[in-house]
């Protein structure tokens, strides 16, 4: 449990370090900033490498607080309901990453802001729509589980 708050404090800050160059330093584009090119719309093409490195952080931070729910969810289940209620958690999660990690990659190859829209409707809404899935199976199968498990507890409901 320690190593696993360790990692996400560590990419947390990773993140907040990309974040921070864009927004602190004020370089949404490669090619200067945005307050000194105010007008200039040729300086809007371009994203500089921290707008994706910081997504691609922020993807690896949510896969791994998904998979500590869905351990946590398989260490609740009864067991013969363990791996039908996991399973898809964890498998969405995987394609949610593909999806996230294609993403990525596909902007730190070409750093124009073309790019999100050539690629939103493959890569970028799948992903975001798979994450809200599997955000919403998690809560759901956590107030199951915590509801059915306040039965056989000492406190009330």
């Amino acid at each position: 449990m320690k190593f696993l708050v360790a990692a996400i404090w560590i990419l947390d800050t990773l993140h907040l370090s990309c974040s921070e160059r864009l927004v602190f330093a004020g370089e949404w584009m490669a090619n200067g900033r945005s307050i000194t090119n105010y007008g200039v719309t040729a300086s809007l093409e371009y994203m500089v490498w921290s707008f994706p490195a910081s997504l691609l952080v922020n993807v690896f931070v949510v896969c791994i607080v998904q998979c500590f729910f869905a351990y946590t969810i398989y260490c609740l289940c009864r067991p013969q309901v363990k791996w039908l209620v996991t399973a898809p958690i964890i498998l969405l999660v995987v394609v949610h990453f593909g999806f996230a990690l294609e993403t990525a990659i596909l902007m730190f190859l070409n750093l124009k802001f073309d790019t999100l829209t050539q690629i939103r409707f493959y890569a970028v809404l799948p992903a975001l729509a798979i994450v809200a899935l599997v955000e919403a199976l998690i809560t759901v199968s956590l107030c199951v589980l915590f509801y059915d498990s306040g039965s056989r507890s000492a406190f009330p409901r």
